[in-house]
């Protein structure tokens, strides 16, 4: 008769027939507590011996993959840098050309080295001429026209200002332009406006005086 009544025994919860299994298999609910193995007569949720909460197969299932994936907090770092980080190599050959090939454009055009423009190259001329520096000068001059530098007979104190530029005509890598200038020195007592022509060529993305006239 024990036998029968095992077998006929049903679920506390769902009322079931279960049989001698520990869990219900068609609510889920465990028959016994997980903590003192005390059996469960009806449908409670704590264990009326130790207090424990009434569990079943899902919440050890849960634990279990809880367990199983649990690191520690060095390792978690570690993968959330892993994931961070940028593989270099996998970046393709032409990225890397047009990455390069756009650097050098950007420092060839907007380099200090020399100035974009004729009007740019003639002022930073006479501000070195003014200053009597002429190894500034030299660098908006082209190199067979070393000649126009002479500062022997220049007063200390000239200033020489740009007014306007009366016409700028670029062919190509040759410019002409026509500027009204004013030179004056309070030491002479003199000042005067002149038109000059300047002929400048552009040599390296920067344009240099080779001729004024």
């Amino acid at each position: 008769m024990k036998g029968l009544t095992i077998l006929n025994a049903q679920c506390g919860s769902c009322g079931e027939t279960i049989g001698e299994s520990k869990f219900c298999l068609h609510c889920g609910k465990s028959q016994y507590c997980t903590a003192c193995e005390t059996k469960f007569e009806s449908n409670e949720k704590f264990c009326g011996k130790c207090g424990t909460k009434r569990g079943g197969p899902t919440n050890n299932v849960v634990d279990e993959k809880n367990l199983d994936v649990q690191v520690s907090p060095q390792q978690s770092v570690q993968s959330h840098q892993q994931k961070k980080s940028f593989d270099m190599k996998k970046i393709p050959w032409f990225i890397w050309v047009i990455g390069v090939g756009a650097i050098i454009f950007i420092v060839y055009t907007f380099s200090d080295d020399g100035p974009i423009t004729p009007e740019k190259a003639i002022e930073n001329f006479f501000v070195a001429v003014e200053k009597k520096d002429m190894k500034d000068a030299q660098k908006y001059i082209h190199p067979y026209s070393e000649d126009l530098i002479d500062f022997t007979e220049m007063p200390f104190d000239l200033s020489i200002k740009v007014l306007h530029y009366d016409e700028v005509e670029i062919e190509e890598d040759e410019a002409y332009v026509t500027a009204i200038v004013n030179m004056s020195s309070k030491a002479m007592d003199e000042s005067f406006t002149e038109e000059m022509y300047i002929e400048l060529e552009k040599m390296q993305n920067k344009w240099i005086i080779y001729d004024i006239y």
